[in-house]
């Protein structure tokens, strides 16, 4: 059905731009083509700083992939 869900168990759920509307519906978000880590930062109310802590991976805030997941919750 149209705007059915689908849960994979061990998969987490991925933020995507039809739940962007409301983000503490995930913890993970996915990178869309012109998202920055500041962008992404901005979208889910966190500070640079708090994105980078939740997301220890990140060795370079400046080069994020798309495609990658980032972590938007604790």
């Amino acid at each position: 059905y149209f705007a059915s869900k689908l849960k994979i168990l061990g998969v987490p759920e991925v933020a995507t731009s039809t739940s962007l509307a409301s983000p503490e519906a995930s913890s993970y978000y996915q990178v869309r083509a012109g998202d920055s880590f500041s962008t992404i930062a901005g979208r889910f109310g966190l500070t640079l700083s708090a994105l980078k802590a939740l997301n220890p991976q990140v060795t370079d805030i400046n080069r994020v992939s798309v495609g990658q997941l980032l972590k938007i919750r604790g």
